[in-house]
């Protein structure tokens, strides 16, 4: 005969069962939907492996879609004659990975632990766990962080003379360009074929630049250099119309007309999550091998976060495009054992 007490454990255990969560293990988890993290969603999900895409919520205070979604006009992307917003060759990017079969969800991952397969990956409210990890966190361009910044984002300033020189706002413009090695040296000579005039502001008193490309600003007529000098403020109205700059040597300051303004100091990798996990550089790049492949079997990375030359959308897609064929391989090993 059964007693109140047995009955009431009976209950308790269907009660814990039925509210016990079904651990479910991810084929492969991508972390961040840019071009990068998007492409891999495509690849994968032809390939039948139903991946889950977190794209992140304003992570690194960069809204779903990655950097792309702050460029106001994107000229160099194929496929669109003219140009397209960023925001929206992003948002037909999503349109085309969720067609294929992409679970996206719309949350940043807080923490990962990749000390053992499969792999942890946590939202913060819920974990979710993974045979293969996918990185596709892009980076962030260093700036400033001067009064105007914010104001005068994608309306004066830019940090991609590739992107936006071609813009109203710059064109036929005089423009500044603030850096001192590489980057800096290319985005003038670029914005020299654009601008009316380019001016090159620095705080140190030599450029770290190659020898080559010093030369060729140097004799390119309608580009000057001011060294030991800083940016201290972007001022305008609806869009940027003077800086104040500020003489590092003898401490005047002064008040200079320019249209435009590309930053061209760097950008840091959005890797900060995975240090100590895998192997990164002194940059904090992570380093990868063959494929995509990172230094921790089953973790993979594409994209701005491992690229420190290109930094483009379009080899942002190219690289998974390579790297997704490595995941797919990885898989093909496991299936084989």
């Amino acid at each position: 005969m059964q007693t109140k007490v047995d009955f009431f454990f009976q209950i308790l255990y269907i009660i814990l069962v039925l509210s016990k969560k079904r651990t479910m293990i991810e084929k492969t988890l991508i972390i961040w939907g840019g071009p990068a993290g998007l492409t891999a969603g495509i690849y994968t999900a032809r390939a039948w492996m139903n991946p889950l895409l977190f794209e992140g919520f304003m992570a690194e205070w960069v809204a779903p879609g990655g950097l792309l979604t702050m460029t106001s006009q994107v000229e160099n992307f194929p496929w669109f004659p003219g140009w397209i917003r960023g925001g929206q060759l992003m948002q037909q990017m999503k349109e085309q990975a969720l067609q294929q079969g992409v679970r996206i969800v719309t949350e940043t991952v807080q923490s990962i632990d990749f000390s053992q397969n499969p792999f942890r990956i946590s939202t913060g409210k819920e974990d979710f766990f993974a045979q293969s990890v996918i990185i596709a966190t892009g980076a962030k361009p260093k700036l400033l962080h001067i009064p105007g910044e914010k104001m005068f984002w994608q309306r004066g300033i830019s940090t991609c003379a590739v992107c936006d020189g071609n813009s109203p706002l710059y064109k036929n413009h005089k423009v500044a360009i603030i850096g001192w090695g590489d980057e800096a040296m290319e985005e003038a000579l670029f914005m020299s074929n654009l601008a009316k005039e380019v001016q090159i502001i620095t705080k140190k008193t030599t450029l770290t630049a190659t020898k080559t490309l010093q030369e060729r600003v140097q004799k390119t007529k309608n580009i000057s250099i001011k060294f030991h000098t800083e940016l201290l403020e972007a001022k305008g109205e609806k869009v940027l119309k003077s800086l104040i700059l500020k003489d590092i040597i003898t401490g005047n300051e002064v008040e200079e007309d320019f249209q435009g303004i590309f930053y061209a100091l760097g950008r840091n990798p959005n890797s900060s999550l995975f240090l100590n996990q895998i192997e990164t550089d002194n940059e904090g790049y992570i380093v990868i091998h063959g494929k995509g492949e990172t230094s921790k079997k089953g973790i993979f990375a594409a994209g701005e976060v491992c690229d420190f030359t290109y930094q483009q959308a379009i080899t942002s897609a190219a690289q998974w495009c390579q790297a997704a064929f490595g995941v797919i391989e990885y898989f093909q090993e496991i299936w084989q054992e």
